[in-house]
């Protein structure tokens, strides 16, 4: 018997615009990072590193999922998901719930963002050439303000080859 909420979430991401399964994956990743604070709290510390390994490769495929185009807002972007990368990676070194919140106000101004724009954008992006009519792809909304992270370090775009993917994995090394 397939489970009701399975078939829901399944029927939800097949027929999600692009922006709204970025906006998914987000809110999932808030999820997740709430649940490392939660059990953390509570002296569950594996059952947070398990939550805090789906954030992290929420993160990552959020990171994998930037077209990069070299302009500067997605050069931003790159920025702000390998700062929330390298944020979840200490915060298991050090089990550090400090730094899972810094990554889940992070999180939460970037779904801000993203809500905005599929209200503003509700269906699929017009392909804007012949190459481009098959992508589903969204690069990035008009809006990101690095001044609204309460950190206030940004690191720097990582480079191709340390960029993390769902198949390749992560890896500290290289």
């Amino acid at each position: 018997m397939t489970d009701p909420r399975n078939a829901y979430l399944e029927t939800q991401i097949s027929t999600a615009t692009p922006q709204k399964l970025r906006l998914m994956l987000i809110e999932g990743g808030i999820r997740k990072a709430q649940a490392v604070c939660d059990h953390w709290e509570h002296g569950r510390q594996e059952d947070g590193l398990q939550s805090l390994h789906h954030c992290q490769a929420i993160a990552q495929e959020l990171y994998a999922g930037i077209r990069d185009d070299g302009s500067p807002l997605v050069q931003q972007v790159f920025a702000i998901y390998g700062f929330v990368i390298k944020e979840l990676i200490e915060a298991e070194l050090d089990l550090d719930a400090a730094r899972v919140t810094g990554v889940l106000n992070v999180l939460q101004e970037e779904r801000q963002t993203w809500q905005e724009l599929c209200q503003t954008m509700p269906e699929a992006p017009v392909a804007r050439d012949s190459y481009s009519a098959t992508s589903q792809e969204v690069v990035a909304p008009q809006r990101v303000d690095a001044g609204n992270y309460s950190t206030g370090y940004f690191a720097p775009h990582m480079s191709s080859s340390f960029a993390p993917t769902a198949s390749s994995g992560f890896s500290l090394e290289g």
